[in-house]
């Protein structure tokens, strides 16, 4: 059975059995509906008017109609200062061989393939993983969905994927789960029409009974999604229901009893990021909901500072009988030295009189940089992050004190993305294990270049040489159609079931995602260059072989250097030639047929195992099943 797509069922959905399970699929959905009404969604709508800046609602309570109101919108910035530190750039995915009929060569080409489908603009996965990055900082919860279609193009099949944000207020999760990982079901809402539907081929001839969106009132939200138009078309609301226990999807409408679709088999192909946690409940809480009153103190009192500068002004009591139009005017003009003319003999004093104004205290004026302050302490994100200066001097101790207490917190959601996205290309990979083989994957193959084709190549190379020794080959011969392998710059992919034959696990480079500071980028990395480049003959000595080459290209990577290929050009040693002066323990024979001193560059089978535990620290997604 497929692992991942799984077998459509064709006839029988108007049996008891079906009708049924969508009978209890739509109850399950209402329930869920109605715990999200009165637990979450007015706290959603709230954070929605935070981060758009609608602060002031009409029945603000404000008793003077001439009272300035402005909004500081501190919930705004505190929300697009995180999003490009977790989510500002590509992952780097690294696969590793889980099963015995994994092979080195097939991580590295299916490593190669998903890499290039994430940058591409088609598969959407970048746009998908930064609108989810966003949902989850003001809801709290962010989702993405994996998909595909196959779709003819010039008489040939061909497959595509695709990765797409999933709007949070059309997704619903099992009331009693406390999270989305142990959730028995999930449902998403698909608002869409019945001549979409049936142009793409997805269902044909939908009868009238299941045209219609939900009804006004219990989850459907209609208030936050405009309803369609009455444009001539027959708009309608799909459910997809993914039966999580029975390993199923149930698609059904807002009307009729029979579902539409029914696919046995099938994972659910949608992925949650979650922010901070709620108790009980299997939603999240988001950035701007602890800041609320905060935000709205600081919008009170920075109002009431401008208004009172504008009606904080100079004005003065005068004598009604005292004073002609005339003498008014030149009183109120802007010339300079003009003399004013005062008809009686009174006294000045008993004329005009200055009204005394009430300045405020520079207390009141600090009352803003207190609650900033605040906004700081609960959200973390500081005035180091916003790429302000501060205001008070500290040291440099203190400074990366507070920097570093400030990275420690978003680096924690940097590593929620790091899983969300691992989580992603597991599902994108397990599709196209099931997708690809079922169309003509010939006119799908690729052409890989650089880099990634030299990893592939020098997998291929290391297989053929471990199955040539094996065999017992000269080790000379070995050595020439080794080296003839690995110099090859490119390889031609084939995206056929051979591909992704046996088992894989999925891990991302941790801070591949972080959009760091170009400068203090390029300066880390220039240094473990230059110090790792001191100590590779040390280290040499012992048997440690270091990567210089790959310290050098994400050196000049930070530096914005783009053709490296072109920069790294190897050049290929003679297999018999003699090394003068080796280190011990490097290219040494022991007899029996070791072939270390005559593979000098070849590939090292024991070193290209899978990655260091320090790269994928903490970085725990989805693994496959044993």
């Amino acid at each position: 059975m497929p692992k991942i797509i799984g077998t459509m069922v064709e006839d029988g959905l108007g049996s008891e059995k079906w009708v049924e399970a969508t009978r209890y699929a739509r109850q399950m959905l209402l329930i869920a509906q109605k715990q999200r009404t009165e637990k979450r969604e007015t706290k959603w709508k709230q954070s929605e008017a935070q981060y758009t800046g609608d602060h002031w609602p009409s029945t603000s309570g404000v008793q003077d109609p001439t009272a300035d109101l402005i909004v500081i919108n501190m919930s705004f910035s505190t929300v697009n200062t995180i999003v490009p530190y977790i989510s500002g750039a590509d992952p780097q995915f690294m696969i590793t061989p889980w099963s015995v009929d994994a092979t080195l060569t097939g991580a590295r080409a299916q490593e190669a393939w998903l890499n290039r489908w994430w940058g591409s603009l088609e598969a959407g996965a970048g746009r998908a993983v930064q609108g989810a990055a966003q949902d989850s900082l003001i809801y709290g919860d962010g989702y993405a969905k994996v998909s595909f279609t196959i779709s003819d193009r010039e008489g040939k099949s061909v497959g595509d994927l695709f990765a797409d944000r999933v709007d949070p207020w059309n997704i619903w999760v099992d009331p009693m789960a406390t999270g989305f990982h142990d959730a028995r079901w999930v449902c998403e809402r698909i608002r869409t029409n019945r001549e979409e539907l049936e142009a793409s081929g997805a269902y044909d001839n939908i009868p009238d009974e299941f045209i219609g969106i939900g009804e006004e009132g219990v989850g459907s939200a209609d208030e936050l999604h405009q309803r369609p138009a009455d444009d001539g078309k027959h708009w309608m609301d799909l459910y997809e229901f993914w039966d999580k226990v029975e390993i199923r999807l149930i698609v059904f409408a807002a009307q009729g009893d029979r579902p539409l679709k029914v696919v046995e088999g099938a994972r659910c192909p949608i992925v949650n990021l979650t922010n901070h946690w709620l108790p009980k409940q299997p939603y999240h809480m988001g950035e701007l909901e602890q800041i609320w009153s905060l935000q709205t103190e600081l919008n009170k009192s920075r109002s009431q500072m401008l208004t009172h500068r504008r009606r904080n002004i100079p004005k003065f009591l005068v004598k009604s009988d005292a004073l002609d139009a005339e003498t008014e005017d030149a009183l109120s003009s802007q010339v300079v030295n003009q003399m004013v003319k005062i008809k009686g003999d009174r006294p000045l004093s008993d004329v005009i009189a200055a009204v005394g104004l009430t300045p405020l205290t520079s207390e009141q004026y600090n009352v803003s940089e207190l609650i900033t302050r605040d906004v700081y302490e609960v959200t973390g994100v500081n005035e180091y992050l916003r790429g302000a200066t501060p205001e008070i001097r500290r040291t440099a101790t203190e400074a990366s004190i507070i920097e570093g207490a400030s990275n420690i917190k978003t680096a924690h959601k940097l590593r929620k993305v790091e899983v969300f996205t691992r989580q992603i290309a597991a599902i994108v990979l397990d599709m196209a294990a099931d997708v690809f083989p079922l169309t003509d994957y010939e006119e799908m193959n690729m052409l890989i270049s650089g880099r990634d084709a030299q990893a592939i190549n020098t997998a291929m190379a290391g297989e053929h040489m471990a199955d040539l020794q094996a065999r017992g080959a000269n080790p000379e011969v070995m050595v020439l159609e080794a080296q003839g392998m690995q110099m090859s710059d490119q390889t031609e992919l084939n995206l056929g079931p051979d591909l992704f034959k046996g088992l894989y696990t999925v891990e991302v480079l941790q801070n591949s995602t972080e959009l760091r500071n170009p400068i203090f980028k390029e300066q880390k990395y220039r240094e473990m260059a230059v110090q790792c480049t001191q100590l590779a003959p040390v280290l040499a000595q012992y048997g440690v072989v270091l990567n210089l080459r790959k310290l050098y290209e994400q050196w000049f990577e930070a530096s914005g250097i783009t053709n490296l290929d072109e920069m790294f050009r190897e050049v290929p040693q003679q297999p018999m030639m003699q090394q003068p002066q080796q280190p011990p323990g490097m290219g040494q024979q022991t007899g029996g047929g070791d072939l270390s001193s005559l593979l000098q560059g070849q590939p090292n089978l024991a070193a290209a195992m899978p990655p260091s535990a320090a790269l994928t620290a903490l970085n725990t997604g989805q693994n496959p099943p044993a």
